[in-house]
């Protein structure tokens, strides 16, 4: 089960990088055509998804795996369950303030690619929890039904 939280996570963390990449391109378009100013070529938006799905390919797989697995980790040797969010919250300490220190550009690219880790960090630690506590309600529901007594003349009362 947890293979498949992890494979699901990164999935929707690769497909997170090209649609913030659209919507980035989508808001570079929309202030060139206030301002005026020229939108690029005909080729600018495809080219910046496509760099973008190329190179969220190894973030999800070098930067985001480690980061997820190294919570999961600390949290399941350590039992605090804090450990995932203040791994995340450092690692999203540590990319904001190498992106001030680069500039501005850098920082509004650290905010986007901070959207794929959030999602996956969300699908692995989240959903795991959200699952345990739909089976368990589910399971309740099932034994709540099943002490009532049945209906005389029904499969179960027999």
């Amino acid at each position: 089960m947890w293979l498949v939280r992890y494979l699901l996570g990164a999935a929707v963390a690769w497909v997170l990088y090209p649609v913030t990449a659209a919507l980035a391109y989508l808001a570079l378009f929309v202030v060139a055509a206030i301002t005026g100013a020229d939108p690029g070529g005909p080729l600018a938006g495809p080219f910046m998804i496509l760099a973008a799905a190329l190179v969220g390919i190894p973030l999800t797989v070098l930067v985001l795996l480690p980061v997820v697995v190294g919570g999961e980790l600390v949290a399941r040797r350590t039992r605090w369950r804090w450990a995932p969010v203040a791994t995340l919250g450092g690692f999203g300490a540590i990319v904001a303030g190498t992106a001030i220190a680069w500039g501005t550009v850098a920082l509004v690219v650290a905010a986007l690619s901070l959207i794929p880790l959030v999602a996956f960090a969300t699908i692995t630690h989240g959903s795991a929890r959200a699952g345990t506590l739909i089976l368990n309600r589910w399971r309740r529901r099932g034994d709540r039904f099943r002490a009532r007594s049945p209906l005389p003349g029904t499969i179960e009362s027999i």
